[in-house]
């Protein structure tokens, strides 16, 4: 039988596939961080000069976008990370096999918290002024984003599970919207949000998420597009 295109790109990445993670665990943390803040500098400096305390209180609907998508950048990154546990060859059991699927992994659960943490550390170090919670408790901000992202993702995969779909099996807008939820919920009481502020976040992310799957199925390392 013919091979198809996805399976010989994936075997002609296979011996670059630990290399390759850890680029994009070097290079994510930093992107998800600066490129919202390089997006909200030309956002601001494109709007027109107000009085201070005009500045202060008024923002454009693009700025807080902008705004939204940093803060909720620990949770992004948090699902991101599990993926690339794969490439780690010693041990790592299931949380739950019968209840999650082989899928959801000890080390897998512990590396996207560990990254929600360290992104979190990376925005208090950072300082940047658009941002719309306080980074001083960085450390409880970031538990919080990973921890509530992975249990979403795994409550999810509880519900998967009996409604009888295979493990990376496609259940949609629930795989894209999960971990949102679970962080959001686990963060509500740090940040001011709106409702209108939840609709935006939930729709970037439902987006956000099958973008980056099919990026990561085309780089092998996903096993599903959505």
């Amino acid at each position: 039988m013919p091979e198809s295109p996805r399976t010989r790109r994936g075997v002609a990445l296979a011996g670059q596939a630990p290399i390759l993670a850890a680029a994009a665990l070097i290079l994510l943390p930093m992107l998800v961080v600066l490129i919202p803040v390089a997006l909200h500098s030309l956002a601001v400096a494109a709007e027109p000069r107000r009085a201070l305390a005009d500045a202060r209180s008024w923002r454009s609907e693009p700025v807080r976008v902008v705004e939204l998508v940093y803060f909720m950048a620990p949770a992004y990154l948090a699902n991101m990370a599990p993926p690339f546990v794969r490439y780690w060859k010693g041990w790592n059991p299931p949380i739950s096999q019968r209840w999650l699927g082989s899928h959801k992994t000890v080390l897998g659960f512990a590396a996207g918290v560990g990254a929600a943490v360290l992104l979190t550390f990376l925005q208090s170090r950072l300082g940047w002024s658009g941002a719309i919670v306080d980074y001083d408790g960085w450390l409880d901000l970031g538990a919080r984003m990973g921890v509530g992202a992975m249990l979403g993702d795994s409550v999810k995969s509880f519900f998967k599970r009996r409604r009888g779909v295979a493990p990376g099996g496609t259940w949609i807008p629930f795989d894209q919207l999960d971990f949102v939820l679970g962080a959001l919920l686990f963060v509500w009481r740090r940040a001011a949000l709106a409702w209108t502020d939840v609709v935006i976040v939930l729709a970037l992310s439902f987006v956000g998420h099958i973008l980056v799957n099919h990026l990561g199925y085309w780089l092998g390392v996903r096993e599903a597009k959505w």
